[in-house]
């Protein structure tokens, strides 16, 4: 295990409206990378778009209130568009923030426990589990900090740290 040397939080974070919701770890050690088992994740070179394909990953519980899991899982959903996800939530939705699930229909989603976790679209990193109102309820999708309109900041403090 190595151990975190400092958390670079953003500083325009809100905690009452979770926008900016993203950190960065920077660790007093490297990583021994080795291109297979550990290796950096790309971040997404363009925006989200609704309907396009998302895979979420934790350790979090597998149902609202649930205990956390002891293995790795895997949810798949689409993300949810902009102005959809703005009705859910009565305008609370940021360009820092975008929404992923299943509309309507819930089932699947990130959960507690899975907070600052990734969110990936074709491998790339594009957005970190931030908040929701419960897990995978059909009338309000997971909302995630949006990687891609972050990307400046990661960029900035991770070339600080390098």
């Amino acid at each position: 295990m190595v151990p975190v040397k400092e958390i670079l939080m953003h500083e325009n974070y809100n905690p009452e409206t979770y926008n900016n919701d993203i950190a960065i770890l920077v660790l007093a050690t490297p990583l021994p990378l080795n291109g297979f088992t550990i290796r950096p994740i790309e971040l997404i070179d363009d925006a989200p778009v609704a309907g396009i394909q998302t895979t979420i990953t934790g350790w979090g519980a597998l149902w609202e209130g649930g205990p956390s899991h002891h293995f790795l899982q895997e949810v798949k959903v689409p993300v949810v568009s902009h102005e959809d996800c703005n009705v859910d939530y009565e305008g609370m939705i940021t360009d820092k923030m975008f929404c992923a699930g299943l509309r309507g229909v819930g089932g699947k989603d990130a959960c507690q426990g899975d907070s600052g976790g990734p969110l990936t679209i074709r491998n790339k990193l594009a957005g970190v589990v931030s908040w929701g109102a419960g897990c995978a309820r059909p009338e309000y999708p997971g909302v995630y900090a949006n990687v891609w309109t972050l990307k400046p900041w990661i960029l900035e403090k991770m070339a600080l740290n390098v």
